[in-house]
């Protein structure tokens, strides 16, 4: 399915997955699997506790992280600040 421009976002994506396919999984990490419906939950999560702290929507947010899992969950797009993750790869 195409998206347009507006939409083309992993938030905007992940929006449309989340109602249409909630169950479906959406990504696996080591052993877990994260749903659409569970991801949707925790990105909104995270960009609601970033918009508590100040940050607005549309402003940048900056993380470093290590290879995780929670490292999606900050990829929120328009719902909320933009996200530029480090990841650091741990080996």
């Amino acid at each position: 399915m195409g998206y347009p421009t507006e939409k083309r976002t992993l938030g905007g994506i992940l929006d449309d997955k989340a109602s249409r396919n909630p169950d479906k999984t959406f990504f696996k990490f080591e052993d877990e699997e994260f749903t659409y419906r569970v991801t949707d939950r925790l990105s909104n999560k995270v960009a609601n506790g970033y918009m508590l702290l100040g940050v607005k929507k549309g402003e940048t947010v900056t993380t470093v992280l290590p290879n995780c899992a929670a490292s999606i969950f900050q990829r929120r797009g328009p719902a909320g600040p933009k996200s530029i993750n480090y990841v650091t790869l741990l080996t």
